[in-house]
């Protein structure tokens, strides 16, 4: 059985909620957190990331208590973001900056996986986006060494407009442009240090082929982001959450999981899906919890078939 993950903005919140909801979640059989390091620079503190390692470290410090007492890993952490920005190298500068200190907070809350954005925004070439990126994961290299901290990139999507507007592949949202992206770091740094986060909500925005888009990346593939989306907005809610008139899912689980059978796959089951906490009343936590739960198992023995 597949370690099963969830993501959710409380856990990077340390007040007078956490412990029993950590309790629930502990209950409803999941085995850790995808850890939101990005819920800490936010527009109240922009630059929460020029703190000291040892102060940040001691903010940190109750929530990685919290996470122990109720038996949960941290299964992957996901770094601030945007990456990059145009046009404002003061904020890329700082960035890099937050970055390799991430690197350090992974490696204190004891784990091994960092999720980290590429550089895009729907103004930029792909070249300019890859040129932009490397810069920013080869920076990196020294930092993942000395942690040992592997460094995952993820595939983005970007649009033009405003909510409902049309959506586009961004950065490494094409398989061929991900393995290159991920094989030419690990030459630069001389051994396996980035690998890649498959976000599937982003996949199916985007309407990719997920058993063929995954088969292609292969052993690269060392986390996962699972959400369903309506394939209008980046929804980021509980799989199975969308379907046609039909009754048929818009989202592709089954090629999903043929790809991770497929590729061998034997990461966390990590859900990405915050927002089914904002959908649901709080009385029915421990309901979708398990909900969560028993879909990350069936995805589990599906792809350990």
């Amino acid at each position: 059985m597949l370690k099963i993950s969830i993501q959710s903005g409380r856990f990077a919140r340390n007040n007078d909620e956490l412990d029993g909801f950590l309790a629930l979640v502990k209950a409803a059989g999941i085995d850790g957190v995808d850890f939101p390091l990005y819920a800490f620079q936010n527009k109240d503190n922009p630059r929460f990331f020029d703190k000291p390692i040892d102060e940040i470290i001691e903010i940190l410090r109750p929530l990685k208590e919290a996470l122990e007492r109720h038996g949960l890993a941290v299964c992957q952490t996901h770094s601030p973001f945007p990456t990059y920005k145009p046009d404002d190298e003061d904020f890329n500068t700082y960035q890099v900056r937050a970055h390799r200190k991430c690197c350090d907070l992974t490696r204190y809350l004891g784990c091994d996986l960092m999720v980290v954005h590429p550089a895009h925004h729907i103004s930029m070439t792909p070249k300019e986006q890859k040129e932009k990126s490397i810069k920013l994961y080869s920076a990196l290299i020294e930092d993942a060494k000395r942690t040992g901290v592997t460094i995952l990139l993820e595939n983005m999507w970007a649009r033009r407009g405003g909510a409902g507007s049309a959506i586009f592949d961004s950065a490494c949202a094409d398989a061929n442009e991900a393995v290159d992206y991920i094989d030419t770091l690990n030459t630069m740094a001389g051994e396996e240090l980035f690998g890649y986060c498959f976000d599937v909500g982003h996949a199916s925005l985007c309407g990719k082929n997920m058993r063929n888009f995954l088969c292609t990346l292969g052993s690269r593939v060392k986390a996962l982001h699972i959400h369903d989306t309506n394939r209008i907005d980046d929804t980021h809610t509980i799989p199975y959450s969308f379907c046609t008139t039909s009754g048929a899912p818009m989202t592709d689980w089954e090629g999903m999981l043929a790809g991770l059978g497929e590729l061998g796959y034997r990461g966390a089951i990590n859900f990405e899906a915050a927002t089914a906490f904002v959908t649901y009343p709080k009385p029915l936590y421990p309901a979708l919890l398990h909900m969560f739960c028993t879909i990350g198992r069936y995805f589990s023995d599906e792809i350990e078939k």
